[in-house]
């Protein structure tokens, strides 16, 4: 690459690594919101998830001034650079809008209602959904540092925890099943099915990710 095309992509990197600092705040701001909220500190959970959300934003607006450099940069990165980049990017902001998701249905949820033995369900599930982002955001740490060995090995440690969410999202569902006709409203049921959902997505999201992440690291080393 040019001169100017260095620069463009050292601006676009550092701009990345902002953009993974936001993801890692707000999954984490999200365990914290959902720890708190789990032993009956329902003031501070919510102002935990408020915090989440602005992280959320903040996030969003550094992918926006990715994708606009991006867009600026077709005369100057090369094509195939830019296309990687871009595919990267839409795959990790499906992260954080997952995540948001999943807290917008705990504000609404009278969670302490919820039986013990399912929320701790979702607590694992949470558990690991916050093991793999971070995992994801040192697998793409690694890609950027031109590490493509440390890069490839550790998304494939994110899909070996995307499994273990795998099987905690079904043990969830067994759980939601099993504690249906106790749970009431029939809406409240839905509810959980739909936040079970979004974890689950997290961690898929976290996957997919890791998986081009892979792909990239394996084609340049």
């Amino acid at each position: 690459m040019s001169s100017k095309s260095n620069e463009i992509y050292e601006k676009i990197k550092n701009l990345i690594y902002e953009y993974l600092e936001k993801l890692h705040e707000t999954i984490e701001n999200f365990g914290r919101g959902v720890n708190l909220l789990s032993t009956m500190r329902t003031g501070e959970a919510m102002t935990i998830f408020t915090e989440c959300m602005k992280k959320e934003k903040d996030a969003d607006i550094i992918r926006r001034e990715i994708v606009d450099l991006l867009e600026s940069a077709s005369t100057t990165i090369p094509p195939e650079e830019r296309e990687d980049l871009f595919h990267l990017i839409k795959r990790l902001d499906a992260i954080p809008d997952w995540i948001k998701e999943a807290v917008r249905i705990l504000t609404i949820i009278p969670y302490l209602e919820v039986p013990a033995e399912l929320r701790e369900g979702f607590e694992t599930l949470i558990r690991l959904d916050i093991e793999t982002a971070d995992m994801l955001c040192l697998a793409a740490r690694a890609l950027f540092d031109e590490d493509y060995k440390r890069a490839s090995d550790l998304a494939e440690k994110v899909e070996e925890l995307e499994e273990k969410a795998d099987e905690a999202d079904i043990n969830n569902r067994r759980m939601l099943m099993k504690y249906s006709d106790k749970i009431t409203p029939i809406g409240l049921v839905v509810l959980l099915d739909d936040f079970n959902h979004a974890l689950e997505e997290v961690a898929d999201a976290c996957e997919d990710a890791a998986d081009y992440i892979r792909a990239i690291a394996i084609r340049k080393m």
